[in-house]
């Protein structure tokens, strides 16, 4: 039962990994006047499918252990969930996006780019927050 549970959290995460980023993409982009794009690039999906698959397979075998939740340990799941997410695909995605661009990681400062990662997770956690609760 709790590798069906796994599976589940793994699958619901594949599926979010595309559609989050997707939504982000076309909504970013209908603020700047218009759809250029409507895939986005390519790196941003990996960066998402690397951080949300291991969470939402934890996730999923967090809640096959428990039988009753409360409203306020759902919200701390997700809080927790969300900034691991968010520090995760924050410094993959522009770990991969400089590799991408600049072909390699000598130019860049990476000391000093994973902590602002940590900070810009820690910055839109209430945003994210409410809608890692909805996801």
């Amino acid at each position: 039962m709790i590798f069906i549970s796994i599976i589940k959290g793994i699958i619901v995460g594949v599926i979010t990994a595309f559609v989050v980023p997707f939504i982000c993409i076309n909504g970013l982009s209908g603020l700047y006047g218009g759809l250029y794009n409507v895939f986005g690039s390519r790196w941003t999906y990996i960066a998402y499918l690397i951080a949300i698959i291991p969470t939402f397979g934890y996730v999923g075998f967090y809640f096959s252990k428990k039988s009753t939740l409360s409203n306020r340990h759902r919200w701390k799941v997700s809080a927790i969930s969300v900034f691991i997410i968010s520090i995760i695909a924050n410094s993959v995605g522009l770990l991969i996006g400089y590799i991408l661009v600049l072909g390699s990681l000598e130019t860049v400062n990476v000391e000093e780019v994973v902590p602002f990662m940590l900070l810009l997770g820690t910055l839109l956690l209430p945003i994210t927050i409410p809608l890692g609760k909805f996801i």
